[in-house]
């Protein structure tokens, strides 16, 4: 019999909308990834988008491929069956982890050094891909499916869905923690942004920044907002190119194919289009929510 902190050898998760199942060599323990994930478990077996699996030990490829990129921490490789992701330290010719994809990403195995079974033995892990960030896949995943990663927080205000963009120090963080009491918080730092049904929805994920707030939920996005910290709080509308052009230069982007690119700049040309985007300018008082409700209402 199993220890009772032992889970199957098989767990799914849903992030934005796409289901993601694990299957490890290894037993899956309570704690074999970090608590933020645990939000985003689930048991529907029947929608599966993704599988992952995990292996100790690398594997022995005698053809690698066609070298397609590299910059540390990867190299990564194409072949006619998909791509070779592989993971090394710069200036070490040794690699400790492989990940293996066919060509849509919708499979993958990810093979691990001693280090890394390590790692997953010890538990508490920050991505369930065992790789720096969940996020190179997710971005790949999302192009395909009207959907785009961002740099932004988000939250639910009145059973309204916001959406704020901007890179590190903007001030993403700063709005969630004035927002904290009054509102459902998604994300500090890593927004998932869907076109479902003809409508664009904000989705939470686990990606998060200084804060661990974190909720999977979905809801319909009312409103974008692009900050700017400044000395009072003014909302400003804007639209056209300079929306599309702030919402790309935020989104998280994979190994960039004409595909992928091509995906994104449809998503950011929507989203600029058919949801109400501001440049929010604020000064870090509880006063940029009643700006906010104004702004979006006039």
């Amino acid at each position: 019999m199993e220890p009772k902190d032992l889970l199957p050898y098989h767990l799914t998760f849903e992030i934005g909308g796409i289901s993601l199942s694990i299957d490890s060599d290894l037993p899956l323990k309570k704690e074999t990834f970090a608590s933020k994930f645990q939000l985003f478990r689930c048991t529907n077996e029947g929608d599966v988008s993704v599988t992952i699996h995990h292996h100790c030990g690398l594997p022995k490829i005698r053809d690698w491929g066609e070298e397609i990129y590299q910059r540390a921490p990867w190299i990564i490789y194409e072949t006619p069956s998909g791509y070779i992701y592989k993971m090394f330290v710069e200036g070490n010719s040794q690699f400790h982890l492989v990940a293996i994809f066919n060509k849509d990403h919708s499979e993958g195995h990810i093979y691990k050094g001693k280090n890394y079974v390590q790692a997953f033995k010890e538990g508490n892990l920050t991505s369930l891909l065992c790789l720096p960030t969940d996020q190179i896949l997710f971005a790949r995943l999302l192009a395909d499916r009207g959907g785009i990663i961002l740099h932004g927080s988000g939250l639910i205000f009145k059973e309204k869905g916001y959406l704020f963009v901007g890179h590190s120090d903007a001030g993403k963080t700063t709005l969630v923690k004035i927002f904290h009491h009054h509102a459902r918080i998604l994300n500090d730092d890593r927004m998932i942004v869907r076109k479902e049904d003809g409508r664009f929805y904000l989705y939470g994920t686990p990606w998060h920044g200084e804060l661990s707030l974190v909720a999977p939920d979905r809801i319909s996005l009312k409103a974008i907002f692009f900050l700017n910290q400044a000395e009072e709080n003014k909302v400003e509308k804007t639209e056209g190119l300079d929306a599309f052009k702030r919402l790309y230069g935020c989104t998280i982007k994979p190994l960039v194919t004409e595909k992928w690119a091509k995906n994104t700049l449809d998503v950011c040309q929507a989203l600029s289009r058919e949801v109400p985007c501001y440049h929010l300018y604020f000064d870090k008082t509880e006063g940029v929510i009643s700006t906010i409700e104004k702004g979006v209402r006039s």
